[in-house]
């Protein structure tokens, strides 16, 4: 019994540990009408819960997206390319949006566990979808 207590107790430390302190999911008010906000999230998943891979867009360094947790950024209107990167990756996960100004834009790194293997996606969601994801994470600090 105190082993199983003892493994429930490290698990819940490992977890906590590796999520976001950060406020709870509000949308931007009043953003620029000559930018795109775009809106990166990751729900909770205790798959590759502590690896945090850094945003890219347009080659410059943001991040790092935490689980659990979103973050925030005013584009450029046209095409782009948003990546995360990190060195646990065996490529870059990259997308290309075509962003338009006064517009969001929600995208999602998420990984789905299927029988043998993991399948991580970074993806367009639609914005119906996404806000019942986002509303559950946190912003990263």
């Amino acid at each position: 019994m105190k082993a199983v207590i003892l493994i429930l107790t490290g698990s819940f430390v490992f977890m906590t540990g590796c999520a976001t302190n950060g406020q709870a999911f509000s949308p931007v008010e009043n953003p620029d009408v000559n930018k795109a906000v775009v809106y990166i999230y990751r729900p909770f998943n205790v798959v590759a819960c502590c690896l945090n891979p850094h945003v890219y867009i347009d080659e410059v360094k943001y991040g790092p997206l935490k689980n659990n947790a979103y973050l925030v950024y005013f584009v450029k209107p046209g095409k782009c390319m948003i990546e995360l990167r990190d060195a646990m990756f065996d490529e870059n996960m990259t997308i290309y949006p075509d962003l338009a100004a006064g517009n969001e834009y929600y995208i999602r790194w998420s990984i789905e566990t299927q029988l043998t293997s993991h399948v991580y996606k970074f993806e367009v969601v639609p914005k119906e979808y996404a806000i019942e994801e986002i509303k559950l994470t946190k912003k990263a600090d």
